[in-house]
């Protein structure tokens, strides 16, 4: 068995939650290609640096700077099925000169093929419109299906039992075609073994993610409120590939990456996080029963509704970007419900062993 892995290039989330099922896959001997580019590229390289990897470049998508982006993300849809035309091919190229058996695409459309197994993972079935838009909710949850009905299977890393930690992103109906199969909480941090950084770690970390100009915006806003508070802050920012370290504020130093190992020591032991509600972070933060401060990107509809969800339930405080409140912060930061997830004991390998192509692909 050779399996063909690529994970979509927004952040380094879809990258991360691919690492526990590489992980499955070649500690049972199956051989393994890793197909990426830009940051999951270079994270992905940093944890399995004996695999092959294949340059897969993708389409490079910016935000924009206001807190609705579905008009700009409209008019990225013709680049999208391009782009997803372009690495059908490319994919169907590799299944041939390299004899790849089976095809797993965290959500990059294109990878599949008509004659091998192939695997779609998301956690988001039914994508969330902005306020005022939901109207279009049914024409997203249509064009998502029609885009996914090639594949064999959809994995769907939660809980089947409702609402888990996707809520109603993956809980819902109508049902896409291909056979849904939710694998429990796969995160990098189940089993790995934790590191400490060789860094002074203060009580509070910031974790930032996701594409620009947002994740530079969010640290920007922190830097200034921490500064301004005179209150120590660490900054990993999310750049894999850059060692470099910054020391430009009294109060806010700033790490480009930190390692899988040491992200762990740090997501245990640090008092107080702050993080984008990134579906890959809940998964790596319930592994370990941790909560954070929750700032979700954007017009990114799913890190909203997520943030909106969790601060709720009582599982940590919730601010929009451009709004944090440091006092408020300050004064309620140790509250907060941790995370939970069963452990998930889904073999990837199991899997796509008794996996056989639909005929009608």
């Amino acid at each position: 068995m050779r399996v063909l892995i690529a994970p979509l290039n927004w952040g380094l989330g879809h990258a991360a939650r691919c690492i526990p099922i590489i992980d499955n896959l070649i500690h049972n001997g199956i051989e393994v290609i890793i197909a990426a580019d830009q940051g999951p590229l270079a994270l992905l390289q940093e944890y399995f640096p004996s695999l092959p990897f294949l340059d897969f470049p993708s389409l490079n998508i910016e935000y924009s700077t206001g807190s609705n982006q579905l008009v700009k993300m409209m008019g990225y849809v013709p680049k999208l099925l391009e782009q997803a035309k372009k690495d059908h091919l490319q994919t169907q190229a590799w299944v041939k000169n390299y004899g790849i058996t089976h095809i797993i695409s965290d959500h990059r459309y294109g990878v599949w093929s008509p004659s091998i197994p192939s695997i779609f993972i998301t956690h988001q079935l039914y994508f969330k419109a902005p306020d005022g838009w939901q109207w279009t909710e049914p024409l997203l949850r249509w064009q998502h299906f029609n885009l996914i009905k090639t594949y064999d299977e959809i994995w769907i890393p939660d809980t089947a039992q409702p609402p888990g930690l996707s809520g109603s992103l993956s809980h819902g109906s109508p049902l896409p075609v291909p056979p849904i199969r939710f694998i429990g909480n796969v995160s990098r941090f189940t089993h790995l073994k934790e590191e400490a950084p060789l860094i002074p770690l203060p009580d509070t970390i910031a974790i930032l993610s996701g594409p620009e100009p947002h994740r530079s915006l969010l640290e920007k806003e922190l830097t200034e409120k921490f500064e301004h508070h005179q209150y120590p802050l660490l900054i990993i920012q999310g750049k894999p590939g850059n060692t470099s370290e910054t020391f430009e504020y009294t109060y806010v130093r700033k790490v480009p990456h930190l390692s899988s190992p040491q992200l762990l020591y740090v997501c245990k032991h640090t008092p107080y996080l702050i993080s984008r509600p990134g579906y890959t972070t809940l998964l790596d933060l319930a592994s370990i029963q941790r909560v954070a401060t929750w700032i979700p990107t954007p017009g990114q509809t799913e890190q909203e509704y997520l943030g909106k969800v969790l601060a709720k339930n009582g599982q940590g405080l919730c601010f929009k970007q451009g709004q944090f409140n440091w006092e408020r912060w300050h004064q309620h930061r140790s509250l907060g419900i941790p995370l939970s997830s069963p452990e998930s004991y889904f073999s990837a390998t199991q899997i796509l062993e008794n996996l056989k192509p639909k005929s009608y692909k």
